[in-house]
């Protein structure tokens, strides 16, 4: 059965480029003094809550990018395109001729969240756009559920279907002068530039973006109209119409500035740089245009303007009057006329004055007194708009949210009854005192000009939930999950309510295996809540909160989970095991006094610094765990700083109060385990699904990670992360991507689309089994869904093997059957890939009630090919036969290095019997990995040089070579 397991991490990722910097920093951080280890307190007015959140939102949208890029960061744009076709390919091959006999997914949304106060939660909201030819039309973006539309002023929202692979629209437009063109900027980025993640920047996350998609028909249909391929993390920020023209668009973009005059037919790109986050266009002048640029460590930050904005290319100057000299976050701006123009200003974490304006579109400026909206989240969650009735009124937010009236002077005043973390604010153009925000809670709407608002979430459901979901063994309607930002739900059997004592960013629960009353429910930084009342109410266990003394040593989200043949038993991982032997009611490693985490080296799973990704626990001994680790940390008290030590790992054990575990990671790839699955049959038996792009995302172990089998022929190249064995039949396997479900019948050799239900992407983060037998799907942006298991099609043919042997020019399949009853044919089906299949052969069935044997010989050139048996019924209903794979039989592969020792480049020498791919690793004597390349080569002999060692370290390092089945390993030094 299914264990808990955690995605995110407290980390950020980086690239090959900067390899050998990250290195040499984390030997420099790990040997520093005690005082740079040391655990300090955050020194910040306002304690408690404010911490709380500066730590969730930049912790939480960290991790993303780690699990999705780790270890080549670069290329994600075009790697998630390419995976979609992938995903759309095995979508076609299995309900392009649904078998009726085939029970499909009919997954279903399980209620909605409420807060405290009864009122439903939305999730976080990025963008909106109003409708200026009728403003009862509303679109909103989410941050990775997709666009949602409301046709009554935001009374009820529908899902917007694009049938494209969207997750986060940060910027929506509706064309003036038809209100049936609509545009959609995708990606949700805050951070884009591969060479300095995970170095100096933790706070890096987002949702893939696509570039610009368009509707002309209301929202019915989506077109891509902008389609980027970028090295970075890609988004669209923001977009405007030029004044009166609605066929010239601007869009500002994570790489620059770009401007279609066809109605986004082409685009081009008018200023180049990085993190543009807005645009403000002159109405009266429309040569005029205003941008923001950076976020965070970019180089180049601050407000560009231009006065030839519609010329070829534009001449843009940084503007510097009466703006502060420098500043750490983004900026957000808004316009009314020619001579109101005002700027959000994210400064820093400090409450300082963050509010500027502008009488001369941009030349000069001034500061607004009294702001200081933004806070910690000056680089995340902060906006401004102008009261279009009264152009002296504002309204900002950040952390709060505030009315502001410049003339006359009377400052400003808190709005109360809001979420926080605020993205967007927009006002009717039409209604007077109507005007909406959007946060991370959702929607909100004032129709007496932001005096008070109120929530208007009914109909949507963007919450994000994370891994693991508690599911009760006994009730299918109990259930405890997490959510980003929104504290901690249980559900109740028809939505899922905010019980007492929840609160902080919710993540990893767990539920008693024998004992619903028993349930716990964790915030970030490893804090630990636990109800004995069913979810009624809860209670934090004290100093399990590692926030701002320990982040370092504890994941964002930190897997914890109960001993499913022992309920007194329960687990939590940081870098430490806490273990409970109480159900949950203490943990031990907790603290060794003045509040700070225990030093102990006894107590790491591997080592200080190294956090927990994935936990599970032996169904049968409460003492065997596996986990899975990461190699980064954030550091203390430090928003930009990270440690690094080694590389992802997997580690086993059966003696959980002894440290270090033992590392079963043997031939997986370097790239993080986000879950672990264990068989109820035999607890050596486990199931792993991997991040990352560019190989296989499912592996199985059949003893205990000695050995390790690739699983994933067919999937989509994306990241995995979530994985479930039916207990029922555990020849059947649910694994959970970042496009949505997939099921295998025969133990991962062959996959099924498993998604009906769900609509475009649906980011799935945990998979879970209920009480009544029902499949279970957390997902990160859309709630959570139900939907019944897999029943395969019942064919009147028992097959009871399908072999294959290569004999030379052609390659002999076989297969056997027990009995035929009134059966039609079976098609062979060859692949060079595994996962595309052709036709080769039709064998009509013999229709023998007893049993029969089958051979074809198949002549193909092919040195390596995959079969497969399509079963065909008279009715048309098939099914498929497990995938075999044929190698014929092939001469030693021969490796050297030329020149050992090497200086700044390594000169590898082959000789092969055949065209094939050379995949080489270079790793550390302490076997961290620095390199790896991939190189097609020509039959024969050649050499290979791989560049760019000019600054490595002098020392011993390791060359691995695979190529084919000849795995060979050179010792090398750099001189």
């Amino acid at each position: 059965m299914k264990k808990p397991a955690m995605l995110f991490l407290t980390a950020a990722t980086f690239s090959i480029t900067c390899f050998f910097l990250l290195i040499t920093l984390s030997q420099c951080r790990n040997s520093s003094s005690a005082s740079n280890e040391q655990l300090q307190e955050e020194q910040k007015g306002e304690e408690g809550e404010e911490h709380e959140e500066q730590s969730g939102a930049a912790k939480q949208l960290s991790g993303w990018f780690q699990a999705k890029g780790f270890p080549d960061a670069s290329n994600l744009t075009e790697k998630y395109q390419r995976g979609w076709q992938q995903h759309l390919a095995l979508k076609e091959k299995t309900w392009g001729n649904t078998a009726p006999r085939t029970i499909a997914a009919n997954w279903a949304q399980l209620g909605y969240c409420t807060d405290g106060s009864g009122n439903r939660i939305g999730g976080r909201v990025v963008c909106m756009a109003i409708d200026p030819n009728n403003t009862n039309n509303l679109w909103i973006g989410t941050a990775s559920g997709g666009m949602y539309k409301s046709v009554n002023s935001g009374t009820n929202w529908t899902p917007v279907q694009t049938n494209l692979n969207v997750l986060g629209v940060s910027s929506i437009l509706v064309d003036p002068s038809n209100s049936n063109i609509i545009y959609a900027g995708t990606g949700e980025v805050y951070h884009t530039e591969v060479g300095v993640m995970g170095f100096n920047v933790w706070k890096t996350r987002g949702t893939y973006g696509i570039g610009i998609i368009k509707s002309t028909d209301g929202g019915t249909t989506w077109t891509q109209v902008m389609t980027k391929v970028s090295s970075d993390l890609y988004a669209i920020q923001s977009m405007a119409f030029r004044p009166g023209l609605s066929t010239t668009i601007f869009a500002c973009a994570t790489d620059g500035v770009y401007r279609s005059t066809n109605s986004g037919t082409t685009w081009s790109q008018i200023y180049t740089g990085v993190n543009v986050r807005d645009i403000a266009i002159n109405p009266t002048t429309s040569d005029q245009i205003v941008i923001s640029v950076g976020n965070m460590t970019n180089p180049v930050k601050g407000i560009y303007r231009t006065t030839n904005g519609n010329a070829a290319t534009p001449t843009w100057t940084q503007i510097t009057a009466g703006l502060p000299a420098s500043f750490e976050g983004s900026i957000k701006m808004d316009n009314v006329g020619a001579g109101n123009l005002v700027a959000s200003i994210g400064v820093s974490s400090a409450l300082t004055n963050e509010v500027y304006r502008s009488t001369d579109f941009g030349v000069n400026w001034s500061i607004i007194a009294t702001s200081g909206h933004c806070s910690y989240q000056f680089w995340f969650a902060h906006t401004i708009a102008i009261n279009p009735f009264a152009t002296d009124s504002l309204i900002y937010g950040g952390v709060s949210i505030y009315r502001h009236k410049i003339v006359p002077t009377i400052g400003r005043t808190l709005i109360g009854g809001l979420h926080a973390d605020h993205h967007d604010i927009k006002f009717d153009p039409v209604r007077r005192g109507t005007v909406y925000v959007c946060n991370d809670g959702g929607v909100y709407k004032s129709t007496n000009g932001g005096v008070s608002f109120i929530p208007i979430n009914n109909g949507l459901n963007a919450t994000q939930f994370y891994a693991s979901l508690g599911v009760s063994k006994q009730d299918a309607n109990l259930m405890v999950g997490g959510l980003q930002d929104n504290g901690q739900v249980v559900y109740n059997g028809t939505n899922w309510v905010t019980p007492t004592g929840a609160g902080g960013d919710g993540t990893a629960c767990a539920i008693h295996p024998t004992n619903d009353n028993i349930l716990l429910a964790c915030r970030d930084a490893r804090a630990i809540k636990r109800s004995t009342n069913g979810g009624s109410s809860f209670s934090e266990l004290t100093s399990s909160y590692w926030g701002f003394v320990g982040d370092s040593r504890t994941a964002f989200v930190a897997p914890i989970a109960f001993a499913p043949s022992n309920g007194l038993i329960a687990y939590q991982a940081s870098d430490n095991i806490h273990r409970s032997t109480d159900g949950g009611a203490t943990f031990s490693n907790n603290t060794l006094g003045g509040g700070a985490p225990p030093l102990t080296p006894g107590a790491f799973i591997e080592q200080r610094h190294k956090t927990a990704i994935a936990l599970a626990i032996s169904t049968t001994n409460s003492s065997k765990l596996y986990v899975s680790t990461s190699p980064f940390a954030q550091y203390d008290n430090d928003l930009n700083n990270i440690y690094v030590t080694g590389n992802p790992n997997i580690l086993r054990t059966t003696t959980p109060a002894t440290t270090p575990y033992t590392s079963i990671k043997g031939t997986l790839p370097n790239r993080f385990i986000t879950d672990i699955a264990i068989s109820t049959n035999s607890d050596d038996s486990i199931y792993i699904t991997m991040g990352g792009f560019g190989g296989a995302h499912v592996y199985l172990s059949p003893d205990g990670g000695t050995t390790w089998l690739s699983r994933s022929a067919g999937l989509p190249d994306v990241p995995f992360n979530a994985i479930l064995i039916d207990p029922i039949n555990e020849s059947t396997i649910y694994a959970g991507s970042d496009f949505g479900v997939y099921v295998s019948t025969d133990r991962g050799i062959t996959w099924q689309d498993y998604n009906t239900g769900f609509y475009d992407v649906t980011l799935i983060m945990d998979l879970q089994l209920d009480a009544n037998n029902k499949l279970i799907a957390a997902t990160h942006g859309k709630g959570v869904f139900r939907s019944d298991l897999y029943v395969p099609a019942n064919l009147p043919v028992s097959l009871l093997d399908f072999t294959g042997t290569g004999a030379g020019t052609y390659n002999l399949l076989q297969w056997n059957v027990a009995q035929e009853d009134n059966f039609s044919r079976y098609e062979l089906e060859r692949s060079s890939d595994g996962a595309s299949f052709t036709k080769v052969a039709t064998i009509m069935s013999q229709r023998q009630t007893g049993p029969t044997a089958y051979r074809h010989n198949d002549y193909t050139t092919l040195f390596e090919a995959y079969y497969r048996l399509k079963i065909i019924d008279l009715d048309g209903t098939f099914d498929y036969s497990s995938i075999i794979f044929i190698r014929k039989a092939d001469s030693k592969n021969e490796f050297s290095v030329m020149g050992n020792p090497f200086s700044n480049e390594i000169a590898l020498k082959y000789k092969l019997s055949r065209s094939q791919k050379i995949n080489a690793w270079l790793f550390s004597s302490s076997g961290a990995l620095i390199r790896k390349e991939e190189y097609t080569a020509t039959a024969g002999t050649g050499i290979y040089v791989i560049n760019g060692f000019a600054h490595a370290s002098p020392g011993i390092y390791l060359l691995k070579i695979e190529c084919g089945n000849d795995i060979q390993t050179i010792k090398l030094v750099k001189k």
